[in-house]
């Protein structure tokens, strides 16, 4: 609508003020690019035209001026409001909530990951190199083997998809740390959903979130906007607190009439082996002995999912590991279930913070032990280990396509992508996420401990006060100086309107001089002696510091 009434304007452009209205609409037009892209290269591009725009104000007023001097007076008023500006950025009252944008989910801003699995949703992700989250820890990252960011978990099979359950119970009951435990900052990108990641498993959870009964991470309200939390994991833990027979009864269901040769598979491993533990190492023999092989580009598959994968094709990405091992393991009569999320993470040397992408996105499974409760098993990592310990880059083949921020092939293009995924984890930390919080951390670094609404208004108000007088101090110092014969014309005219005599507007020099000694007899000869200098030093010969000096003098003996 902004761009209608615009060229609307423009159309019935006729005069100078019509230009200086256009100009102005061009600033709010500009504005609206906030509502798209909040990105660092979008700053400088508003910032570049704001100083275009600007200058074609000061060409409308001051046609005199080439196009250098306009450019230059305009991008030097534009320094001038930019401290002001910094100020109010940072001592403004923050809101909490956007001002600017909402998430744009329409063009793939959305977490990768599904509420639902099923062949082919995972490896589809393997072609994007968008980030998903990062994330900051306290100490050194754990090693990328044991990075798994936990997100949806998928108990229910319908032969073919894997889904979540129905209703989703909020649990008191978190992992057991059994180990050392690990503090980190999360900042995930809005992706309209409750989830929320966290290394495997949560201990201590970020405020405005919760724990469910399979142990996923959940936000209260849907994640519309970037967020940043803080939360603790423990990567040794112990769950066996928290799980129903009801659940457990859910995790040993399989669909009648799919995937026979899976269930013959897991029903003879209960009849040959006795024990749990033994039938998840000979599945960890089987995964890494019959030829599987792991491709982000595997084929389709038809109703037996399963079989078609384990005893056709052998081609599949982790999806097709994990949904492989959960229903064997359902037909050897243990509980398991596939749990979703993000495998690894890139650790950036030059921030230090561990980027995590939609190509890191996984799916392992879990399964339910008597002594232990649920347990972490990817079957991926038996048949392809380089996944689980060096990234999805390690583990394809050469001859596949692979995104192209996450190529291991280009050590030049790594290390541009560092320094921008640095510099923009950096402008989304201090600019678009310059919230409440960072503010009084900010302030209370400064020497503010109390930071109320009143006290954020008083140190905006002198912060801005203090920019405005240092500005008006540059301005008044780079005036150029006044002429000093007209300096001393003007006084030597003060001096007569004191006495009664005021020059008008259009008075010459020499007519005032004659009707001011009319006025005044007894001064006639200074007042004619004042004039008749000043007309030589502004229209005559006469010039030099002498002349300007004898002028000041004979003022000064002007006795009125």
């Amino acid at each position: 609508m902004l761009v209608l009434f615009l060229g609307l304007k423009m159309l019935e452009t006729r005069n100078e003020r019509d230009a200086v209205v256009v100009t102005f609409l061009c600033y709010f037009l500009l504005l609206t690019n906030f509502f798209f892209s909040q990105t660092p290269a979008t700053g400088l591009h508003m910032a570049a035209t704001v100083i275009v725009l600007t200058a074609a104000l000061v060409g409308f007023n001051a046609s005199q001026l080439s196009w250098q001097q306009t450019f230059k007076a305009s991008a030097w008023m534009v320094a001038q409001g930019a401290p002001i500006a910094v100020a109010l950025f940072l001592l403004f009252p923050r809101f909490d909530g956007p001002i600017w944008a909402l998430p744009d989910l329409s063009r793939g801003a959305t977490i990768g990951l599904s509420d639902s699995m099923s062949p082919g949703t995972v490896s589809r992700l393997s072609q994007s190199d968008t980030i998903a989250f990062r994330a900051k820890f306290d100490a050194a990252p754990p090693p990328r083997s044991l990075l798994y960011w936990r997100g949806p978990v998928f108990p229910k099979f319908d032969g073919r998809t894997w889904a979540g359950n129905d209703k989703i119970d909020s649990s008191t009951h978190v992992a057991v740390p059994m180990g050392q435990r690990v503090d980190y900052e999360v900042t995930v990108k809005p992706h309209d959903r409750h989830w929320l990641f966290a290394l495997e498993m949560p201990t201590q959870l970020p405020p405005g979130s919760y724990v469910t009964s399979d142990h996923q991470l959940l936000a209260n309200k849907a994640v519309r906007n970037r967020l940043r939390y803080r939360v603790s994991s423990s990567l040794q833990y112990r769950t066996r607190d928290g799980t129903t027979p009801t659940e457990l009864r859910a995790a040993l269901a399989l669909p009648e009439g799919f995937n026979p040769q899976a269930i013959a598979l897991g029903t003879a491993w209960r009849q040959q082996l006795r024990s749990d533990h033994a039938i998840i190492e000979r599945s960890a023999v089987y995964f890494a002995s019959q030829g599987l092989r792991y491709t982000i580009a595997p084929p389709m598959l038809g109703r037996h999912t399963v079989d078609e994968f384990l005893f056709e094709t052998k081609l599949g990405f982790c999806e097709h590991f994990a949904s492989a091992f959960v229903v064997l393991m359902r037909a050897a009569n243990i509980p398991a279930r596939v749990v979703t999320g993000y495998q690894g993470g890139t650790i950036n040397p030059i921030d230090g913070n561990v980027t995590v992408r939609q190509a890191d996105a996984h799916a392992w499974a879990e399964v339910w032990l008597e002594d232990s409760g649920w347990i972490r098993i990817d079957p991926t990592a038996s048949a392809a280990p380089a996944r689980v310990e060096a990234g999805l880059a390690a583990a394809v083949p050469l001859s596949e396509s692979l995104p192209f921020m996450i190529r291991p092939d280009i050590p030049f293009l790594a290390g541009l992508r560092h320094n921008w995924e640095a510099l923009l984890n950096n402008w989304n930390q201090w600019v678009l996420g310059y919230d409440a919080i960072r503010q009084q951390r900010l302030l209370q670094q400064l020497g503010m401990p109390s930071v109320s609404m009143q006290t954020l208004l008083h140190a905006t108000f002198i912060a801005v006060s203090i920019g405005l007088l240092i500005v008006t101090a540059l301005i008044l110092r780079s005036r150029p100086p006044r002429d000093p014969i007209k300096r001393l014309w003007l006084k030597f005219c003060r001096r007569l309107a004191m006495a009664g005599t005021v020059r008008g507007p259009a008075e010459g020099p020499l007519y005032f001089a004659r009707r001011a000694a009319s006025a005044h007899p007894d001064a006639l000869d200074s007042i004619h002696h004042v004039a008749t200098l000043y007309i030589e030093l502004r229209y005559g010969q006469a010039s030099g510091q002498q002349a300007i000096n004898a002028l000041a003098r004979a003022i000064r003996s002007v006795n009125i």
